[in-house]
């Protein structure tokens, strides 16, 4: 019998068993590289796409890594569109580097910018606002 336990986005155990023994074995990769370096690859081949630059950033928020890199791919983003989304992305950017000010205004402007009509938007948008109200908290 073989299965997986421990399993994290960085690797996880397999698990060997025969009659009463279990062998486990760790197998590890590094995800977050590997994501980096496809992200780069797409980013040159289609360098002034501003969703996939929102999509990268985005890889990068929720993930918490790189965030001077995560403000570059936004910022071009939004330089090439304006929208609920990338907004979104930025505002919870500077609510990690703990800009509640600043993140309080990009939310509440992809809250405007948000297609009210849109089921994905819709779906988001309870969370979008608990957000604000507890950046709001944070921030005065």
């Amino acid at each position: 019998l073989y299965w997986f336990s421990d399993i994290k986005p960085t690797g996880a155990h397999l698990n060997l068993t025969w009659e009463k023994r279990t062998l486990p074995l760790l197998i590890e990769t590094d995800v977050h590289n590997q994501v980096l370096a496809g992200i780069e690859q797409v980013l040159q081949q289609k360098p002034g796409d501003w969703q996939l630059l929102a999509q990268a950033a985005d890889y990068l928020v929720q993930n918490n890594l790189q965030p001077e890199r995560a403000l570059t791919y936004i910022n071009e983003s939004l330089k090439l569109q304006d929208s609920a989304t990338n907004n979104w992305i930025k505002a919870r950017l500077l609510a990690q580097q703990q800009d509640f000010g600043t993140a309080i205004v990009y939310a509440r402007k992809a809250i405007k910018l948000g297609d009210k009509e849109d089921a994905a938007f819709k779906a988001q948008l309870p969370t979008m606002r608990i957000a604000l109200t507890e950046w709001q908290a944070k921030a005065y």
